[in-house]
């Protein structure tokens, strides 16, 4: 009598007809009470009923007391899977992937040091087998041949109203093409299944070109707009791998699936982002595309590490800040004493207000400017805003400057005059932007910040629980972008930035402006902060110094990779994995 079998998701004819000790699915198919079903044409799901037909079996007359063989024609059970492979474990028995990762690797390359040449073959390679990002997709079919073509397929996210993720589809046209992928597997020597070559998730075109036939792009969708490209993640993605059974006897032959997500252990980055506005108050560059450079650029070198990039905070446009007073700028020292301070400050039309003070004997610029901040808040109308920051010395001082910020750039126009400033050892200076160039620390005051930068960052500061993100038009000296590291291991707190000025990067507007313009250089910048390391001496390496190949880093040799698990040097004497520093150097700006 037939049996009614329940389908599930990822089942097909075939499989339930092997299973039921049948050769393949033509005696389902032909079962009148199978007849019209749409699931004849289409995969099976869950609901579907699928009519199981009894098995005839057949007797066959062999002499007794003798040793006969027979061949089971539908064993082993059909399937496609991913894994990675092992050295000397039988095919059958090696591990299951159960999420694949973009590779950390640069993509033509193999060996511990990604020195050697990646392997092209089906077979067990050991320097394809040093990245643990690589994998293989098995088929297993006992009516195949001695090759099968396997395709593989990226599948996006689509969103429920509420923005949480529905289900996953293919793309369509153009996006379909670029990330699909058709490879050959190959029988094993045993033949028990079949493998393809080592294969790798990447996320840019040059990468996926230097293997052509082993690559499958990963790349993001965002586009600025703050709609649903903006949100898919390449994180989100999975990745489909599907076969068609040769020997399927249907013109709509029988398909086994593998579906598997991308990284076990996502973590965000959390970012406030602010565009600087120049001196006509035009932002230096466009928020949408500050928006999409940022997803773009962060999301695609993070994911080798299971990370991407959140946005904290609605991307902000921020004018010149005027509203800086510093007492020994760059050169702390104790005070002279009983010389006069006279300070001017207009506040939009309706506040001129000159304020004065006589500096106390040998104290430090610190309580100086708490004096400071006494006489303004004593002129200036209540709520105000007048607050006085200690900076640390820099290297080589005993003794920091100090800072005061009057009222809020970004609702009021503030102008301040140093009228006197008589003690010698306590000068002080206005601190203001007059242009969207930002000059940069030294080496001397790379945890301090020049009299600019601290302008810009005091003001603008949303907390010391995410990166905040600076873009300027340029930087003084030219270079591309910097940050200002936590320095946690760091044992003396004179090397320290204060709060208000740890967890802050800086770069210039091209890298928004232009295509591609030196596109590590966010993530590179934010790596400082997030590893809290200096520069690694590889050049290959995201963390490397300056750029080896120019301005279009897309190359494959580009310093785009962030290694795991191989360990790579630092200036400074120090040594560790990048995705691990990454990950976890730096907890309090990682969600």
């Amino acid at each position: 009598m037939p049996t009614i079998v329940p389908a599930k998701l990822g089942d097909t004819l075939c499989g339930l007809a092997i299973a039921a000790g049948f050769i393949d699915c033509k005696p389902l198919r032909d079962h009148p009470d199978n007849a019209g079903k749409d699931f004849l044409q289409r995969d099976l799901k869950d609901g579907d009923f699928v009519t199981i037909p009894d098995l005839k079996l057949s007797l066959l007359s062999k002499a007794a007391e003798a040793l006969h063989k027979f061949k089971k024609k539908n064993a082993p059970p059909m399937l496609i899977r991913f894994t990675h492979g092992s050295k000397d474990k039988p095919y059958r028995e090696d591990k299951t992937e159960t999420a694949l990762n973009v590779s950390n690797w640069p993509t033509d390359k193999a060996g511990k040091l990604a020195d050697k040449p990646f392997p092209t073959g089906t077979k067990f390679q050991q320097d394809a087998h040093d990245d643990p990002d690589t994998f293989k997709v098995e088929v297993v079919d006992p009516k195949a041949g001695k090759t099968v073509q396997v395709e593989l397929r990226v599948l996006k996210p689509v969103f429920k109203p509420d923005k949480t993720i529905d289900k996953h589809e293919p793309f369509t046209g153009t996006d379909e093409a670029k990330r699909k992928l058709t490879v050959t597997c190959e029988a094993v020597p045993s033949k028990v299944c079949l493998r393809s070559p080592y294969l790798r998730l990447v996320v840019d075109a040059q990468d996926q070109a230097a293997a052509a036939n082993q690559t499958l792009l990963v790349t993001d969708l965002a586009d600025g707009n703050d709609g649903d490209n903006d949100r898919v993640e390449i994180l989100d993605y999975k990745i489909e791998a599907s076969y068609q059974r040769q020997k399927c006897p249907a013109a709509k032959k029988c398909t086994v699936r593998e579906t598997l997500g991308i990284g076990e252990d996502r973590k965000k980055a959390k970012v406030a982002v602010h565009v600087l506005k120049d001196a006509s108050g035009t932002a230096v560059a466009p928020s949408k595309d500050v928006r999409r450079r940022v997803l773009n650029y962060v999301r695609q070198l993070y994911a080798q590490a299971d990370m991407t990039v959140k946005l904290v905070t609605a991307i902000q446009e921020v004018p010149l800040p005027a509203n800086l007073l510093s007492v020994a700028n760059a050169d702390g020292k104790r005070s002279t004493g009983n010389a006069a301070i006279q300070v001017r400050v207009r506040i939009d039309s309706t506040v001129d207000k000159t304020v004065n003070v006589t500096t106390r004997v040998n104290v430090l610029p610190i309580d100086t400017a708490n004096d400071l901040v006494t006489a303004l808040k004593a002129a200036l109308p209540a709520g105000t805003k007048i607050e006085a920051s200690a900076n640390p010395p820099l290297t080589g001082q005993a003794i920091g400057s100090a800072d005061v910020l009057i009222g809020n750039p970004l609702t009021q126009k503030i102008q301040l005059n140093v009228i006197k400033s008589d003690d010698v050892k306590h000068p002080v200076t206005v601190g203001a932007l007059t242009s969207a160039t930002v000059p940069e620390f030294g080496g001397s005051d790379a945890h301090v910040g020049t009299i600019e930068e601290r302008v810009l960052v005091k003001n603008y500061d949303t907390g010391k629980d995410r990166i905040d993100l600076f873009i300027v038009d340029k930087l003084g000296s030219g270079s591309l972008g910097e940050a200002f590291r936590p320095r946690i291991p760091d044992p003396t707190a004179d090397t320290k930035p204060i709060d208000s000025m740890a967890n802050t990067a800086l770069f210039f507007a091209d890298n928004i402006r232009k295509d591609d313009h030196f596109h590590t250089t966010i993530p590179h910048e934010l790596g400082h902060i997030l590893m809290d390391v200096g520069h690694a001496n590889l050049a290959t390496e995201m963390m490397g110094q300056g750029s080896p190949v120019g301005a279009n880093e897309r190359v494959v040799n580009g310093p785009k990779r962030i290694s795991d698990p191989r360990e790579i040097d630092y200036t400074g004497s120090v040594r560790g994995v990048p995705v691990k520093q990454l990950r976890e150097n730096n907890p309090d700006v990682v969600e």
